[in-house]
């Protein structure tokens, strides 16, 4: 049976609906989840768990986590954490002199074996946030002969911001006055030096951008529903992702992305069971809360896993520049290796029922360029191991680059092929939980 699943093409301000026509996967018979976690069968590598076999990166996302709980630090010159699992190190982007937040920092780094180091940027964390922002409210035509399609602050490259856009007159461009030509080069220049006076900050510009939503195992969940099962539409052949659940008044929910609008989600093969409706969004993140129930489990594996294999969330995974990360979208599956490579990217996710659809986000690249996330694992898991069938919950898929690290693949749960990404957005799930009020994660 055919179904066609919608994706929105999106660049800022910019949105284009187009369709692709899919087959779906035909999964095992409904099953109860007997709501325990469940290990792979004997001989089967865990991909998740393999990711930090020393537990190291554990250790500096638990650092990271005491970071973000210190009262002062909104008021010191933390911008980031750049961490590096394989020699236990962090190295915290400064800004300023140094003071007794740092210093604290760097004591329970050498408390925990943690060597911490210090490198001193030009530009505070709300420099570099207000000028992410200022961009993204003038929309892509920002600059004149130039289309602005994405934007990025908080690199551990860069000691500024990054957009990437194209010059919207072609290879060349004749001037008003006919002098010379204006080539892409010409123009690049041009923007980066008029948006680095206008901004305050260095601003690095770069050819390309645009991004997209990614708008199961997975396919025959019952409640209470797991994270990374697959939500389908038979009203709209959409696809989304369940995310990690929340805690509301003693009551669990599963959640997705908000741009995963559709009423009548159900597990893709198992018509007798559904994830209700959308209750309510998160102020931030750009999350839903659905009115089905959740669990504390995450499936695992592959996207057609037929043995339901599953761990359990423990808590949050804080994460910083150079982590590593996988992602657990019900179209794709399990995916790992991916690196944290910028903070505050702003994305348009065309939510069609507020004034301003752009958020920020994280962005995560697959180190070996391999798969991160596809079209389908929107609202899905973002998460780093915690060991022994334990992980942590990081965040949630949001969508990708338009343009650029896209490809086509068959090894998703709609055979034919979806659009995938080895660079992915996703939004944090600390962020998402605690702009839903009386909220809480849930853990096992």
């Amino acid at each position: 049976m055919f179904h066609n699943l919608r994706r929105k093409s999106l660049a800022l301000s910019l949105v284009v609906t187009t369709s692709a026509t899919l087959v779906a996967f035909t999964g095992s018979p409904v099953l109860a989840d007997d709501g325990k976690p469940k290990a792979p069968p004997a001989g089967q590598p865990d991909l998740i768990d393999s990711q930090d076999p020393n537990g190291q990166q554990n250790r500096l996302t638990d650092l990271k986590t005491w970071i973000i709980q210190q009262p002062s630090l909104g008021h010191s010159g933390y911008i980031e954490s750049v961490n590096d699992a394989a020699s236990l190190s962090t190295t915290l982007l400064w800004h300023g002199p140094s003071d007794d937040t740092q210093r604290n920092i760097i004591a329970e780094g050498r408390r925990r074996g943690i060597s911490v180091k210090v490198e001193q940027r030009r530009y505070s964390r709300e420099q570099l946030v207000e000028a992410v922002e200022t961009l993204a409210k003038r929309g892509k035509t920002a600059y004149k002969n130039f289309d602005l399609n994405s934007i990025s602050g908080i690199t551990a490259e860069f000691d500024g911001i990054k957009v990437q856009g194209v010059p919207d007159g072609g290879s060349a461009r004749t001037l008003a006055d006919g002098s010379r030509e204006e080539t892409p080069q010409t123009t690049i220049s041009k923007v980066a030096r008029e948006a680095s006076e206008d901004l305050g900050v260095a601003v690095s510009v770069e050819l390309g951008g645009g991004d997209e939503t990614f708008a199961a195992t997975r396919d025959t969940d019952t409640p209470a529903f797991n994270a990374g099962g697959v939500m389908y539409s038979p009203a709209t052949r959409e696809i989304c992702s369940t995310g990690f659940s929340v805690s509301v008044g003693g009551t669990r929910y599963t959640t997705t992305a908000r741009h995963c609008t559709a009423h009548d989600y159900r597990p893709l093969n198992n018509s007798r069971n559904n994830y209700g409706d959308g209750v309510r969004n998160s102020t931030d993140g750009a999350a839903r809360q659905m009115s089905a129930k959740g669990s504390p489990l995450m499936f695992d594996g592959s996207r057609n896993d037929a043995n339901g294999y599953k761990k359990t969330v423990v808590g949050y995974g804080d994460v910083s520049l150079r982590d590593s990360v996988c992602t657990s979208g019900a179209n794709s599956g399990v995916h790992c290796g991916i690196r944290i490579t910028q903070m505050v990217h702003w994305f348009d996710d065309g939510y069609p029922h507020g004034g301003n659809s752009t958020f920020s986000t994280i962005v995560g690249d697959q180190e070996s360029h391999k798969t991160a996330a596809c079209q389908g694992d929107s609202g899905g898991p973002v998460l780093v191991t915690a060991g022994n069938m334990k992980v942590k919950a990081v965040g949630m898929i949001q969508g990708g680059p338009a343009t650029d690290t896209r490809y086509h693949t068959s090894s998703t749960t709609w055979s034919g092929g979806a659009v995938c990404t080895w660079r992915f957005y996703f939004t944090a799930m600390r962020t998402i939980v605690n702009t839903l009020p009386n909220a809480s994660l849930v853990t096992g």
